[in-house]
């Protein structure tokens, strides 16, 4: 049997490439109460189909990945760009967008641009994502302030202890950090 048209089941036991969406696709997914919205717009490289394209974004985004893998020259050059056009669209959302003065803004103007038009979106929401160790915080939200995006990508991978009280200690340091900057 082809590792193409394996159950999910089986998926993870045969060596190869296998389809994202044979791990990651699940069209009769029913949403629950707890779920987060990540609404991307997927336009597929021709002969790519589409839930293929979806399920890729599916996939990386939660390993914390797709961030540097589709956007970056290492993943066009390795192959990675399933897709032409990768936009995050950020949809009823006004409590997340980043809360800085003008003059923070100012302070960013050789650098991070949150209030730079992208393609065809004014303004963009501050995201961090893949490799977070509970270090970068400080610095994170320094530069992001305390309203942003920050993707763990369900763990710190590496973590002694294993993936979930790496997301714990991410979550922790996170915490600690906002809290430091709000005190008075």
């Amino acid at each position: 049997m082809s590792p193409q048209t394996e159950t999910k089941a089986s998926v993870g036991f045969k060596a190869g490439v296998k389809d994202y969406k044979l791990t990651y696709y699940t069209p009769d997914y029913e949403v629950k109460d707890t779920d987060i919205l990540a609404a991307f717009r997927v336009t597929p490289q021709p002969g790519v189909p589409p839930e293929e394209a979806g399920a890729a974004v599916a996939a990386e985004s939660s390993t914390g990945s797709v961030t540097n893998m589709f956007t970056s020259i290492v993943g066009n050059v390795f192959g990675f760009k399933a897709f032409e056009l990768y936009v995050w669209r950020i949809c009823e959302f006004p409590l997340l967008i980043p809360k800085l003065s003008k003059a923070r803004l100012t302070a960013f103007s050789r650098g991070i641009f949150f209030t730079q038009d992208w393609v065809s979106m004014p303004g963009v929401l501050p995201v961090a994502s893949g490799g977070i160790h509970v270090w970068h915080m400080p610095a994170l939200t320094e530069i992001f302030g305390d309203d942003s995006v920050l993707q763990f990508g369900g763990g710190t991978l590496g973590h002694p202890w294993g993936n979930a009280p790496g997301a714990v200690a991410n979550r922790v340091a996170l915490e600690a950090c906002v809290q430091a900057r709000n005190e008075d």
